[in-house]
């Protein structure tokens, strides 16, 4: 299972190194609601850090097999999951 459309909105602040009120605010959600997001991207990654979370995202993004014109560009999906 991956993540929502909005979990990959907030993961996408995370990777830029957005706090919760900017990404908050980009998204016009209140930061409590950012945190509960991140909260629920670190339990479905199963990690325990944002830092985590990016590792996850690099690592997918960049052994994708169609990375020139992969779909995800930096949306997170598990590793099972194809871009295609």
């Amino acid at each position: 299972m991956g993540l929502t459309p909005r979990q990959g909105k907030v993961m996408s602040g995370m990777v830029f190194g957005k706090t919760d009120k900017e990404i908050g605010v980009t998204l016009g959600i209140s930061h409590r609601t950012v945190s509960g997001h991140i909260g629920d991207i670190l339990r479905v990654l199963r990690v325990t850090t944002r830092g985590g979370a990016i590792k996850i995202l690099i690592d997918v993004h960049y052994t994708c097999p169609h990375m020139a014109q992969c779909k995800m560009r930096l949306m997170p999906q598990l590793p099972q999951e194809c871009c295609t």
